[in-house]
């Protein structure tokens, strides 16, 4: 009986092993027993996890060197909107000055031909006392526009306006007084308006 209860208690349950499918958690090669024994201290096998790249560095990097980049285009375009600006101004300078010199010279050149027709019509005596009332003129303009006051009938034996009218004629600033000048004159000569008219007329 000692015998037989010995081998009653000394057999125990039969192992039996088994191959598991492969799956994404275990290796295909091992081998699980079907036991609650193998079960129970089967230590659990874990799936690898992928590498992160290490690319917050170059990010920063990437960040930093874009916007110097930016940076600098943005210097560059405002320097040429300034610099366009400056030309532009420049150019609207040039053309408002030509135009001023035009104009300033139209001017100058009509008194002189008007005063020129009075010289003719009144005489040289009567036309320098009136036009000696004309509002004075300072040095440098009469040197300023010594070439547009010298008359262009010197060969013909007419006579020719003084410095003190002319001067008075082709300044900038008194060409309002010199046009009210001549309407003075206009009213106080008549006979030598009319004389001026038949000579424009011919």
């Amino acid at each position: 009986m000692n015998a037989d209860h010995y081998t009653q208690y000394s057999q125990g349950p039969p192992m039996q092993w088994q191959s598991t499918e492969p799956s994404h958690h275990a290796h295909p090669s091992v081998m699980h027993p079907n036991t609650e024994f193998g079960a129970r201290y089967l230590p659990p096998i874990t799936a690898p996890q992928p590498a992160q790249p290490h690319s917050n560095g170059k990010t920063k990097r990437n960040h930093s060197n874009s916007g110097g980049s930016e940076r600098a285009c943005s210097s560059d375009e405002a320097s040429r909107i300034l610099d366009e600006r400056r030309r532009r101004n420049a150019s609207a300078s040039a053309r408002f000055r030509k135009r001023r010199n035009e104009r300033e010279r139209e001017l100058v050149v009509r008194c002189m031909y008007l005063e020129n027709q009075l010289l003719q019509a009144v005489g040289a005596v009567s036309f320098e006392s009136i036009m000696r009332k004309a509002p004075a003129v300072e040095r440098s303009l009469m040197v300023g526009r010594h070439l547009l006051t010298q008359p262009d009938n010197e060969d013909d034996g007419s006579p020719s306006p003084s410095p003190v009218s002319v001067s008075a004629l082709t300044a900038p600033r008194s060409v309002d007084d010199v046009w009210s000048a001549y309407l003075k004159l206009s009213e106080q000569l008549a006979d030598a308006v009319q004389r001026i008219d038949g000579l424009e007329t011919r």
